[in-house]
């Protein structure tokens, strides 16, 4: 045992019958009515009766802190434990997705190739970025016929021609747009990401109502599962989430408003970013 330790323990021993000591033969010498009110020194046991009820209500209120200490300590391994388990699903989700992609030949029969995994992710992404450019909100690089082909093609098309102006411009915000993007992305998707992202909303949700000192540290611990094309998809998933929360200011997704608070997505890579400076940002 540490020396620190010891001393603590030889000065709590030395209060504790220092108190004893005195608690009991102060009676003798205070003022009426309260002197000899227990007895006299030659009858200890009614001396130092008060001592003893003293140190057995400390003992008491020591027992009932000593259990409520076990119950927030078993709360505490309690809400660690639910956050492994939510953590071991978020793998096991991640590691089940798979995705088709339809590679369009010009000379040669289409392909389909299929992508498990965290890899489906960057595959995704290229998608997601092919509808963003269609969209006008992307930037204006060329379209992939890798990760659009045709079938894609007429979706978006299908979409936005109803949006278009006289000049061939989607007359939409880029908050629209984005929405819309996010709504063709599901759909051609077949919806694989959407159990996914609510997985890991609730996971984060949990992390925000159930760790006080240490939520920091389990959000980064969430953060670190995550690679870099989960987190800019998740970005764009929670601006153009359409589960909305009312607030004085403005109306904000619930994911959004979820994400600003936790910081979910410190240190997000801004080159993979949408470079539209309308679009709303965290």
């Amino acid at each position: 045992m540490p020396s620190r330790q010891l001393f603590i323990i030889a000065i709590g021993i030395l209060i504790v019958l220092a108190i004893w000591m005195i608690g009991g033969i102060s009676f003798q010498h205070s003022c009426p009515p309260f002197a000899g009110i227990f007895g006299s020194n030659s009858n200890l046991e009614n001396t130092f009766a008060p001592v003893g009820a003293f140190f057995s209500a400390i003992a008491s209120f020591g027992a009932l802190y000593a259990i409520y200490m076990q119950f927030i300590t078993f709360k505490e391994q309690q809400c660690v434990n639910n956050f492994l388990v939510m953590l071991q699903i978020h793998r096991a989700n991640r590691e089940s997705l798979t995705v088709q992609i339809i590679i369009d030949g010009e000379h040669e029969q289409d392909k389909e190739l299929q992508y498990s995994g965290i890899e489906c992710f960057e595959k995704l992404f290229m998608q997601y970025n092919q509808i963003a450019l269609f969209a006008g909100i992307a930037g204006n690089a060329e379209i992939n016929r890798t990760y659009f082909p045709d079938t894609l093609e007429q979706m978006c098309t299908t979409r936005f021609d109803s949006f278009r102006g006289e000049d061939g411009s989607i007359n939409l915000t880029s908050d629209e747009k984005l929405v819309m993007v996010e709504g063709i992305f599901d759909e051609y998707t077949h919806y694989k990401t959407s159990h996914y992202f609510r997985h890991l909303y609730n996971t984060l949700k949990y992390i925000n109502m159930n760790f006080n000192k240490s939520k920091k540290q389990f959000i980064t611990s969430l953060r670190s599962q995550l690679s870099t094309y989960e987190i800019i998809l998740l970005y764009y998933h929670g601006l153009a989430d359409t589960d909305y929360i009312e607030t004085c200011e403005q109306k904000i997704s619930k994911y959004r408003r979820l994400i600003e608070e936790t910081s979910f997505l410190h240190g997000i890579k801004s080159d993979l970013k949408f470079n539209d400076s309308t679009l709303t940002e965290y």
